[in-house]
Formats: structure tokens, sequence, C-alpha cells
């Protein structure tokens, strides 16, 4: 289905969501969802056991001047919908997040990953007034 994985989990009431990641070259960004029961007894079975997907969606997140926004990472939220998309002042690339809501506000870390290994990864947090 895919050439290269590049996969995140979350786990979603009573599904386990698989992200797979696009990139510049292929863009696809896809949700796989399984049934977390189905995953869980698989994993405890000795024989060969294979389940097959609940749903596969295909997300287009968009893109900024040709680069296409991919996933990174998941945080699931009760009631989680799109609140802002704003840009870095500088070129950070996010590859961990997690966010917790809070009374009236959303709390985020980041986490970025340079790929470089001379660059070393920062921490970044933020809160966005629900």
């Amino acid at each position: 289905m895919f050439a290269d994985l590049n996969i995140g989990a979350v786990v979603v009431g009573d599904e386990l969501r698989l992200l797979q990641r696009g990139n510049k070259r292929q863009a696809d960004n896809v949700i796989v969802r399984y049934s977390l029961s189905q995953v869980l007894n698989a994993l405890c079975n000795a024989h060969a056991y294979s389940i097959a997907p609940s749903a596969t969606n295909r997300i287009n997140l968009g893109s900024i001047e040709g680069v296409p926004f991919c996933f990174t990472d998941a945080a699931a939220l009760s009631n989680g919908h799109l609140l802002s998309l704003q840009q870095f002042d500088r070129p950070f690339k996010v590859e961990g997040i997690s966010a917790r809501g809070s009374g009236d506000r959303l709390d985020l870390l980041l986490v970025t990953d340079a790929d470089d290994p001379a660059i070393p990864a920062l921490l970044l947090s933020t809160s966005i007034a629900k």
C-alpha cells in the first residue's frame, strides 16, 4: 500500500489509528483504523493472525509554498478540531506533539528534529485559548 512506512499511532475510544505520514515526494497522509480489541487479540495470539482495517482515509492537509503538511504525531482530544493554523517565524520541523485540554485552553508541547545530529532538539510549549 505504501512504498515507505512512517507511522504514528493513537488509541481513540475502541480504535487503534495508525497515521501514515506523507512527505514532499509522496504527500499522501493516511489514517488506517483498526478495532482495538482485534489488535490486542492478535498480539496475544501465538499463531499467525491477520486483521483487516475497519477503514482507510486519505487526508489532504494542504501546503505552504509547495511544501505539503504531513502527519508527524498524534494526540487524541475530546471534541478535537482545528483551532488555528500558524506558521513559525523560524523553519522548525516538529516531530512530536503532546496536547492537553485544561479548562478553556489547550496546552501544547512540541519537540523539533532538524535531521542533523549536530543540532539539538528543542522543546517548545504554548497554550491556545479554545
